[in-house]
């Protein structure tokens, strides 16, 4: 439903990664902040061509954004760390 929360936070292995990605091509989301507990990158994506938008070497969040995801096109959080970390996001679902 339009203008519900979106959210995730849980474990990640190392290496790995999180995508932040409707499931299917009718919804839209709003990221407004993503959180990390120790190094990663935020990447933005459409499956083949990547931007990395920022990386940090230390836990945090990059928080207050609007980032707009779709099926289509969407952000990955990759844990850079060497064991598994939290990673997480909340937004709102805008369609």
């Amino acid at each position: 439903m339009t203008g519900e929360a979106v959210a995730y936070l849980g474990s990640v292995a190392a290496g790995d990664s999180l995508m932040i990605r409707p499931s299917s091509a009718d919804e839209e989301w709003i990221i407004h902040n993503v959180y990390h507990e120790g190094a990663a990158t935020l990447i933005r994506t459409d499956g083949t061509n990547s931007v990395v938008i920022d990386s940090d070497t230390t836990g945090g969040a990059w928080a207050g954004f609007f980032f707009h995801v779709t099926y289509n096109q969407y952000l990955v959080v990759r844990n850079d760390d060497s064991s598994a970390k939290v990673l997480g996001y909340d937004g709102i679902r805008s369609k």
